[in-house]
């Protein structure tokens, strides 16, 4: 497989706050049985401990522990909307909390670039437009991603929004998101 063409890598956050999210959410038990029924590698380095906050992983990592998530706990996208906003939330403490409050919504969206690049090897996000109440942006180079992750994405990037203070927000697909799409078109409004 040429470079272009590899699956990104995603930092070792990500795991960690979507399983607390899950503990938090379903309680220990069900975290568990997510933790013992993961697959392979992932499940080895979450098991054991060795996945690390600061250390990228492969994104197929990550697909695996939504496929095991959903497998364990069913409930299929509403669970995942549900833990990409309460993986954020859970997150969005101390010093980012001020921030959010400080920050409009769209001086927020302003800085998702810098944000996603922190999480994610190798991607872009180009806002394409943004003024207030609205934004429309390309996530590009999210190779690996599939439509569980978009959706997991989407939710959390709502919740950043919210906390920064949008109201009725909506978020519209314009294209891409999908099972092996490696980009995604999204429009979005607020109040």
């Amino acid at each position: 497989m040429a470079e272009r063409d590899a699956e990104i890598q995603i930092k070792g956050t990500p795991f960690l706050s979507v399983l607390s999210a899950l503990q938090h959410w379903k309680g220990v038990e069900a975290a568990n049985r997510v933790r013992q029924a993961l697959p392979g590698e992932v499940g080895n380095a979450v098991r054991l401990g060795t996945l690390l906050v600061a250390g990228w992983y492969p994104v197929a990592w990550y697909r695996a522990l939504y496929e095991t998530i959903l497998a364990q706990v069913g409930g299929g996208d509403e669970t995942v909307r549900h833990l990409g906003r309460t993986s954020t939330e859970l997150d969005a403490k101390g010093i980012y909390r001020l921030v959010f409050k400080i920050l409009s919504p769209q001086a927020v969206f302003s800085q998702s670039a810098k944000l996603v690049n922190q999480y994610f090897s190798g991607v872009t996000l180009q806002v394409e437009e943004l003024r207030d109440g609205h934004a429309r942006a390309r996530y590009v180079g999210f190779r690996g991603f599939n439509r569980v992750l978009w959706l997991e994405l989407m939710a959390s990037g709502e919740r950043v929004m919210e906390l920064a203070g949008a109201k009725a927000l909506k978020s519209r697909v314009l294209k891409g998101g999908g099972d092996q799409d490696a980009e995604l078109d999204l429009d979005i409004t607020w109040q």
